[in-house]
């Protein structure tokens, strides 16, 4: 009898660890792509408001020197679009390095230079979630 209860409480056991090993192991996999794809998400819109400066001060440089602004103002709005972009690259990164901190054991960039990398190693994953929505929202 004491070994029934003995087999009985080992099957429990058993079944218990098995069933949290793949469930943990599910969720965890789940949750890890879900940061990461909301980093490259964020990454992406960056990027693209980023172009879009870029797009906006040589749309602006062009005009001022139609216009035959001097060289000093031209320089000087440079001077301010460039710190703007500057600015906006690094207070990006560090917010999104604080957006790695929900798992520390698993970051995928440290600064702009790596994070440029991490997007462009998973263009595919984003082109891929764009498509989607664009496939779903022309139906």
């Amino acid at each position: 009898m004491v070994a029934h209860i003995i087999l009985y409480f080992a099957l429990f056991a058993f079944g218990y660890m098995t069933c949290m090993v793949f469930y943990l192991g599910k969720s965890i996999n789940f949750y890890l792509s879900i940061i990461k794809l909301s980093l490259l998400l964020s990454l992406f819109i960056i990027v693209r408001s980023l172009e879009h400066l870029v797009y906006a001060k040589e749309t602006r440089i062009k005009a001022m020197k139609e216009i035959g602004d001097s060289e000093d103002k031209i320089r000087l709005i440079e001077e301010q679009f460039d710190t703007e972009l500057r600015f906006m690259k690094t207070s990006f990164s560090e917010e999104l390095k604080l957006a790695q901190l929900a798992t520390p054991y698993h970051t995928h960039f440290e600064d702009w230079g790596s994070s440029m990398q991490f997007l462009q190693k998973n263009a595919d994953e984003v082109k891929a979630f764009i498509n989607k929505y664009k496939k779903q929202n022309n139906n």
